[in-house]
């Protein structure tokens, strides 16, 4: 994986020739919990990227950093910021509130930075939300969808998540009938 990286990298920092022939300003990581979206943000991280974090209303994870991974808000907060037309993307997950600030894309696309953010399911709406809020050409957004290779290394993935108390056994069980969906609907 990471061998083959950095040529997908390079593609991020170049012109691109379809859909408008914009550089890319925004990249998409997509696909279920565990796919590995957020290893591969890293290493997109360490080649100059910056991640949009999310805003939620959930409490942070052992090592997660607040402005960083998420933005840890309470929920009257998120609920007064989406009343404000300032949440992009809003939606219910695993119980949590989650979006993103429109302030947080408005600012990254206009430092001429590239940025990415990570999305499961909704990705696609989320993309288009987005787009009909920014000055994006289409040319400008990078959609990776991912998928892990086995239900067996999906499941193995959750579970290392699980122990290191990312989320109970429930949130495990609905995470991987996700994945298990994803899986079905990748078949040819």
């Amino acid at each position: 994986l990471a061998s083959s990286l950095p040529g997908a990298l390079e593609f991020l920092s170049v012109r691109r020739s379809a859909g408008g022939g914009g550089a890319v300003r925004i990249a998409v990581l997509n696909g279920p919990a565990g796919a590995g979206k957020s290893t591969i943000g890293r290493l997109i991280e360490a080649a100059g990227a910056v991640r949009i974090p999310r805003l939620t209303n959930r409490l942070a994870r052992t090592g997660e950093v607040h402005g960083k991974d998420y933005r840890f808000i309470t929920t009257e907060a998120f609920e007064a910021l989406q009343r404000e037309g300032k949440v992009l993307a809003p939606k219910a997950t695993y119980g949590s509130y989650r979006g993103f600030l429109k302030e947080d894309f408005i600012r990254l696309t206009r430092d001429g930075r590239v940025a990415y953010y990570t999305e499961g399911e909704s990705s696609l709406t989320a993309l288009r939300e987005i787009m009909g809020e920014l000055p994006l050409d289409p040319g400008e957004v990078l959609h990776i969808f991912l998928l892990p290779p086995s239900f067996q290394h999906l499941s193995d993935r959750l579970l290392k998540q699980e122990g290191a108390g990312h989320f109970d056994r429930k949130e495990f069980e609905l995470r991987l009938a996700e994945g298990l969906e994803y899986l079905r609907k990748s078949e040819v």
